[in-house]
């Protein structure tokens, strides 16, 4: 058994991860999410497809009508 009157014991490896964390926190810069945001009339512009390929994007409904739909009033399903 431990000394009653010591108090908390720290460990060399808990100072040593509490003094890492502590350093990550002060080296990182914590800032608040509004000290990067930008004003309310800032845009972002893309540049231009510069590649050979065409730029879009696709649609699909899926749609397996030999499986029956738990959700839908006599199990068809909605095309």
């Amino acid at each position: 058994m431990g000394n009653p009157n010591r108090g908390p014991v720290w460990s060399r490896r808990s100072l040593a991860a509490a003094a890492v964390v502590v350093a990550a926190g002060l080296l990182t810069g914590v800032a608040p999410a509004h000290a990067e945001a930008g004003g309310a009339g800032a845009g972002v512009t893309l540049p231009a497809p510069t590649g050979p390929h065409r730029v879009g994007t696709w649609q699909f409904h899926l749609v397996d009508t030999a499986r029956t739909d738990p959700w839908m009033p006599g199990g068809g399903r909605a095309n």
